[in-house]
């Protein structure tokens, strides 16, 4: 016996949404939810560029000669090849570049950027310093940037050359500062190291999201007011196509900037 005609309607009618409902819900599973906004930060150390010539470095004693240093590699500051090595440091002056953007598509808020003195020493001794004092440029770095005194334990804004108190710790010209991946924020960090030798890192904190998160860099080492240090400097070639070490014949003085 079949079924009455308005049974099987009942039936179809009550069929077709739960199959629809079914489908729906098996594409919403298949869709993956999109990636959440994280920080990006490319960090470059201990030099603003390959035309710095302000930016120095040092090696621990006992650590590799001086004579060992790569120069030649002109995809590489030969100073970012001394600190890649953990008794490398920058030595009185350092440039940290910091490029900041994000992975996703949407805008991440700077909040504060937190420098952190994670060690303090003055027994320690080095081997060399090598400098760079010709080249094709100028210090790097712009009118406005980050200063951190490693001395004073402070981070102020410099702008137009001139230090700007800060009343609040970790707000700086960064503070409020939105980032996009097609908007990056760049960055030059001037560091001091004058009085002693220092680990130090740097913390960078965002809003994404109504979340507060946090980017931690480093860490990094910097040095200084050690005398007797020989100096060696990085210089073109005669024949202009490749680089040479020379012994300025110089030590280092106790006071930063010093040498002689």
């Amino acid at each position: 016996m079949g079924l009455p005609a308005m049974v099987i309607g009942v039936l179809v009618a009550t069929a077709v949404p739960l199959f629809l409902t079914g489908t729906v819900s098996f594409v919403k599973d298949k869709v993956d939810p999109p990636p959440p906004e994280t920080l990006d930060i490319l960090p470059g150390w201990p030099a603003a560029d390959g035309c710095d010539k302000v930016s120095a470095v040092a090696m621990k004693k006992g650590g590799p000669p001086v004579t060992s240093v790569e120069l030649d590699d002109f995809e590489k500051d030969p100073r970012a090849l001394v600190v890649a090595n953990e008794t490398g440091v920058s030595w009185e002056h350092g440039v940290l570049n910091l490029t900041l953007s994000t992975k996703g598509k949407g805008k991440i808020t700077v909040t504060s950027v937190v420098p952190h003195v994670k060690d303090r020493t003055r027994a320690t001794a080095y081997d060399w310093v090598l400098q760079k004092t010709r080249s094709c440029g100028g210090a790097g770095g712009g009118p406005s940037v980050l200063r951190f005194d490693l001395d004073r334990d402070e981070l102020r804004d410099v702008v137009d050359g001139k230090e700007a108190a800060q009343a609040v710790p970790g707000n700086s010209m960064l503070t409020g500062r939105g980032v996009t991946k097609d908007d990056p924020a760049y960055v030059t960090v001037d560091v001091r190291s004058c009085a002693a030798s220092y680990t130090w890192t740097l913390t960078v904190a965002y809003m994404v999201g109504g979340e507060r998160k946090t980017k931690n860099l480093g860490p990094f080492r910097s040095a200084g007011g050690v005398a007797g240090v020989p100096v060696y400097d990085v210089q073109p070639e005669e024949s202009g196509t490749g680089r040479e070490l020379v012994d300025t014949h110089t030590s280092t003085k106790s006071a930063c900037g010093k040498r002689g």
